[in-house]
């Protein structure tokens, strides 16, 4: 019998490694996908973001691929990522 438990931490390398795999190249410029924390949350986003802030990455957001990633709310995450 197989009693191994699952932790959010599990649960949110999991999704990462899923969403990674669902999005590989943004459907706009075909950069590849990366993962990011903003605002308090992960992120599957268009690597021409990174590094981007304020006016700048909400403009550029608009025109490339980014989700949001489902991930239980964890002090741990950003490690996850």
């Amino acid at each position: 019998m197989n009693t191994t438990t699952t932790t959010d931490l599990d649960l949110a390398r999991e999704r990462i490694e899923t969403a990674l795999r669902t999005y590989d190249f943004c459907g706009s410029c075909g950069e590849p996908m990366t993962i990011q924390a903003r605002e308090h949350a992960l992120w599957v986003e268009c690597a021409s973001l990174r590094g981007r802030h304020g006016i700048r990455f909400r403009l550029a957001a608009g025109l490339h691929d980014r989700h949001a990633l489902d991930v239980p709310a964890d002090d741990a995450l950003p490690t996850a990522a």
